[in-house]
């Protein structure tokens, strides 16, 4: 009976290290996939943000004021911004989330400007567009991650 007691016990010390071992594996694969996720976010940021300080037009009425919930929404966004590129750069798996929280309040601002005929043409249009890829992507990786 001590040697089926001693085998059942060596088997379930076995199984442990086995689990342990994959355990680590998948977090260490995590951990890969959520470097990887960050650092392309953080390249579309660049050039997302990049392009827009580079190529934005002037405002079709430069002296049009701007109402006070325009002002909620960029500072919202540019906390949601800020707070997302510091995760992103750190690592980390929120960082994800507050680049999707960036990319949705960045799409609002380019419905805001296409409504509001803030820009002529096509240049709010350019705005939702890149902020909803960086707001999908961000979200894609949130999920692939957790």
């Amino acid at each position: 009976m001590a040697m089926t007691q001693d085998r059942v016990q060596e088997v379930e010390e076995r199984d442990q290290l086995e689990l342990d071992r994959s355990t680590a594996d998948l977090e260490s694969s995590r951990g890969a996939s959520l470097n990887d996720w960050c650092r392309r976010l953080l390249v579309g940021w660049a050039v997302v943000i990049g392009s827009i300080v580079l190529f934005e037009p002037a405002p079709s009425d430069p002296n049009a004021a701007v109402p006070t919930w325009g002002n909620v929404l960029v500072l919202a966004f540019t906390a949601a911004l800020v707070a997302g590129l510091a995760g992103l750069s750190r690592r980390r798996p929120w960082g994800l989330r507050a680049s999707v929280v960036a990319g949705g309040l960045g799409l609002a601002i380019g419905a805001a400007c296409v409504l509001t005929d803030h820009h002529v043409g096509f240049w709010g249009w350019y705005e939702m567009a890149a902020f909803s890829g960086l707001a999908a992507t961000g979200w894609f990786a949130a999920k692939t991650v957790a």
